[in-house]
């Protein structure tokens, strides 16, 4: 290839690149209004069934519409709180327990890594 055609080469090559570039990006612009089954507006059929649904929802999670906790929700803390206050208790009795044992060997026997083995005669 000569020199003085080179120059004419690479202007069209660079005018094809811009050309298809152009093109390009006019494809892959995204549309104004994208296609959507989503409607905006419902219709007041729509809408009484999205809050039966919703209704229902909260029902089954125990929560009104609003998402304020219902009676269902406070019934099943206050269980909840019940018996974890009970194994709490239950716990602190047993550790009583176990202080006192502890103390009535330690009264008996002494502490129990303070064993000294009887000397040999």
């Amino acid at each position: 290839m000569k020199f003085k055609t080179l120059p004419f080469a690479l202007a069209a090559v660079t005018a094809l690149a811009c050309a298809a570039g152009s093109v390009r990006a006019q494809q892959t612009s995204p549309p104004s209004s994208p296609p959507s089954d989503y409607h905006t507006n419902p219709t007041p059929e729509e809408m009484t069934q999205t809050k039966a649904l919703n209704e229902k929802q909260s029902a089954q999670r125990g929560v009104t519409a609003t998402g304020e906790p219902a009676t269902a929700v406070d019934a099943h803390y206050q269980d909840v709180q019940q018996k974890y206050q009970q194994a709490l208790h239950a716990n602190e009795e047993q550790h009583r327990l176990y202080e006192q044992q502890m103390e009535e060997y330690e009264r008996k026997y002494g502490h129990p890594g303070s064993y000294v083995p009887p000397a040999k005669n």
